[in-house]
C-alpha cells in the first residue's frame, strides 16, 4: 500500500530463530510440546519469539475494517540471539522506516536501553500501553544485545521493545503468559494507528 505524504511508516521486526534445544531430560514436556497449563504455554521459542502479536495485530485492525494508512513493513529476520546480522541485512537492503517496533517478551514493559543505546521518546508509545493494559507504562536498562541498536545506530529510527510476560527465556520450560499476549495483541493496533493512521480496509 503507498502512504500518504504525512503519515510514518512503521517497521514490525521478530526473529524466526530459537535458541537450541539443551538438557531435554530436564524438562518437563518436550521442547516444543506448545502445552498449555493454567495462564502459561510452554515450549521452545513460545516467548522468545513466537508470541509476537505483530501478526496479530495486523489481524485485529483488519477485523474491525481497518488497515493502516501508511505503510507497516513486517520483517521476519535471523540471527537475532548472536550477532543482530538479520536485522543489519534489513538496513544494508534499504529497508527503512520512521520508527520500528520489535515485541521482545520484556514483561510488558519498555527497554529504555541496551548496550548503549539510549531511547528518548517514550510518552507517545505510553500511550497506546496504558490504553490497553489500564496501567502506566514501566521501562528498564538491559545489558546484554536487542536488534533494536541496528534501527537506532544505523537508521537513526526510534525503536521500541516491548512485549509479553515470561518466564524461563532461553531456559528450561520456556514458557509465555497468555493473557499478556492478549493484552499486548490491544496494545499493538493502537501503537500502529498513533504513527500511521488507519482507513478503511478494501479488498
Amino acid at each position: 500500500m503507498t502512504p500518504a505524504p504525512d503519515l510514518r511508516g512503521r517497521i514490525m521486526q521478530s526473529h524466526l530463530d530459537v535458541v537450541p534445544e539443551v538438557l531435554a531430560e530436564m524438562c518437563t514436556d518436550a521442547h516444543y510440546s506448545g502445552k498449555v497449563e493454567g495462564d502459561w504455554m510452554f515450549g521452545r521459542g513460545a516467548t522468545e519469539m513466537k508470541a509476537v502479536g505483530n501478526l496479530f495485530a495486523l489481524d485485529a485492525l483488519r477485523r474491525i475494517g481497518l488497515q493502516p494508512a501508511a505503510t507497516v513493513d513486517m520483517q521476519s529476520v535471523v540471527e537475532e540471539e548472536p550477532t543482530g546480522n538479520g536485522a543489519l541485512q534489513t538496513f544494508l537492503e534499504g529497508c527503512t522506516a520512521d520508527a520500528v517496533l520489535i515485541p521482545k517478551p520484556e514483561d510488558e514493559k519498555l527497554v529504555r536501553a541496551n548496550t548503549g543505546v539510549l531511547w528518548f521518546q517514550v510518552v507517545l508509545r505510553a500511550a497506546a500501553h496504558e490504553a490497553a493494559i489500564s496501567a502506566p507504562l514501566k521501562s528498564f536498562t538491559m545489558a546484554g544485545y536487542l536488534d533494536a541498536w541496528v534501527y537506532a545506530l544505523y537508521n537513526r529510527i526510534p525503536a521500541l521493545c516491548y512485549g509479553v510476560i515470561s518466564r524461563n527465556i532461553h531456559g528450561i520450560d520456556e514458557c509465555v503468559n497468555l493473557p499478556s499476549v492478549i493484552r499486548i495483541t490491544q496494545a499493538m493496533p493502537l501503537f500502529i494507528t498513533e504513527r500511521c493512521g488507519v482507513k478503511e480496509e478494501y479488498a
